[in-house]
């Protein structure tokens, strides 16, 4: 299929599905907000204008097309100091196979310290201690299927704790990278979280307090279903220089929510000697999240190519966010 077919037929795709959900505005009504905070210092640095730009083992989050770019084996770790103590670490490994594709193992992980018990009667606690845990495994698998195109798919599995309780269930992202060819021109399209609603096993007990009386009754409940964040993504990446000295690319990513007004991520990053790379991008319509900062490193050891990755977050009100990443090429 001609490569201008293939790019009309994204597009195409891209705006029906953006047009179709442009009538609901659901602030605040998914769950399973993990899988929003983003992974890797690297597409972190750049404010998630990632989808065009990526090409090493972070696409297993980011754009699962990206896999394709690949040369060998690659191992990915990352960190995230997340506010009020909370964690996200995640771990990749992506493995290209020639005249197949890639595939690609990837674990994320949110949690925080145990947290008291407290209940209506016992607000101090009650000496127990109570797991929050976030969870995504997914597979993922992505090729060429032109010289310039590459699709790329991730199955996951999610499993949301609290206390006692879990939420599971399936989820897939699906994106694509088509190369222009002009000047690294690169167009990107993307649909995160796609699957079914999650519901915590079991039930709970709803407390309240009868009307005009100091007497409270409790009655069972089952939890509520709750949907996935799901959203989709077009991004575009240009080279603005490429030489033996200074590689310097810009990227842009426009974002729809089904729990969230439509966002827009620009991000810059710029390589000397493709040894150091200093990076920034800017988060437009949120209300605490702006400016992200962020550097990285590159160097061969052995058989091996070592990079380092470090991306700053403004939360504004809240503490400043920070993530570290390492990534092994062998």
């Amino acid at each position: 299929m001609d490569k201008k077919y293939l790019a009309i037929i994204g597009l195409a795709l891209f705006f029906s599905i953006h047009l179709a959900w442009a009538g609901f505005n659901k602030v605040g009504t998914s769950g399973a907000q993990f899988l929003k905070l983003g992974v890797g210092a690297r597409g972190s640095s750049l404010g998630g204008a990632f989808v065009a730009l990526v090409d090493d083992a972070e696409a297993a989050y980011w754009n699962p097309a990206g896999l394709a770019n690949i040369g060998k084996r690659e191992v990915n770790f990352s960190h995230l100091s997340w506010i009020a103590e909370v964690n996200l670490d995640a771990l990749i490994y992506a493995h290209k196979i020639p005249s197949f594709g890639t595939l690609a193992l990837s674990f994320i992980q949110l949690g925080t310290k145990d947290m008291p018990v407290t209940t209506t009667q016992q607000q101090e606690g009650t000496g127990e201690m109570f797991t929050y845990r976030d969870l995504a495994i997914g597979l993922s698998y992505s090729r060429y299927l032109s010289d310039a195109f590459s699709v790329g798919l991730t199955m996951k599995y999610i499993d949301e704790q609290i206390y006692s309780y879990h939420a599971r269930g399936l989820a897939f992202d699906v994106g694509t990278q088509y190369h222009i060819g002009l000047q690294g021109l690169c167009l990107a399209f993307v649909i995160r979280n796609f699957g079914q609603d999650l519901r915590f096993n079991g039930t709970y007990l709803n407390t309240k307090v009868v009307q005009g009386t100091n007497t409270m009754i409790s009655e069972e409940r089952k939890f509520e279903a709750f949907p996935l964040p799901l959203q989709f993504v077009a991004g575009i990446r240009y080279d603005i220089l490429d030489n033996d000295f200074i590689r310097a690319r810009v990227a842009v990513d426009a974002l729809h929510f089904n729990d969230y007004s439509e966002r827009i991520h620009l991000g810059a990053e710029t390589w000397f000697k493709d040894i150091l790379a200093l990076r920034a991008g800017y988060k437009f319509n949120y209300r605490e999240e702006g400016l992200s900062l962020g550097m990285g490193l590159k160097s061969n050891l052995y058989n091996f190519m070592i990079k380092l990755g470090y991306a700053y977050s403004d939360l504004g009100m809240f503490q400043d966010v920070h993530s570290f990443s390492i990534d092994f090429t062998f």
